[in-house]
């Protein structure tokens, strides 16, 4: 068995055209963004550096965002980790604010709390003040709790019990 890293170390060695064929149940191949690990089942553990690099892959293979559930959180991975490098910090920080309202809030898609936090962070690596931090992280505990996402609801409480 191999890690989607070892798979995608595999694969980026290969010359393009080496033929190959990958079977990837679509339950198993994602971006997951929780504590911003970065993968399909597995981890780039919250490394904006490695973020970086397995969103560019998806991006580069998904450029007019056909698979847009899968390329929203791509992009939204990619806006967190250039942020938390200080890559244009203020334009990727408004650019997953904008992602968010269009693509996650109606209908609700999953992760929806677990991005207003990352957003928070965001603004916490930008500068912006603690209040406007406590603010997305309070509409992301509203939100969730209103349309019945109490996990979500819950993490968003965690995250705001830990802004102290």
């Amino acid at each position: 068995m191999l890690t989607v890293r070892q798979l995608l170390d595999y694969l980026t060695g290969l010359p393009d055209e080496t033929p190959v064929v990958v079977n990837v149940n679509a339950g198993d191949w994602y971006l997951r963004v929780e504590d911003l690990n970065v993968t399909t089942a597995q981890d780039a553990t919250g490394d904006p550096v490695e973020a970086l690099r397995v969103t560019e892959l998806g991006t580069a293979a998904d450029p007019g965002l056909s698979f847009a559930y899968l390329g929203t959180y791509q992009r939204l991975a990619r806006c967190w980790a250039l942020t938390m490098t200080g890559d244009d910090p203020a334009g990727t920080t408004a650019e997953a604010e904008q992602i968010i309202a269009t693509d996650l809030l109606d209908p609700p898609r999953s992760c929806v709390a677990t991005w207003f936090g990352l957003l928070g962070e965001m603004r916490l690596a930008r500068g912006e003040p603690a209040a406007a931090v406590r603010s997305a992280g309070e509409k992301a505990r509203e939100l969730s709790t209103a349309r019945g996402a109490h996990l979500f609801a819950r993490r968003a409480e965690t995250f705001l019990a830990g802004l102290g």
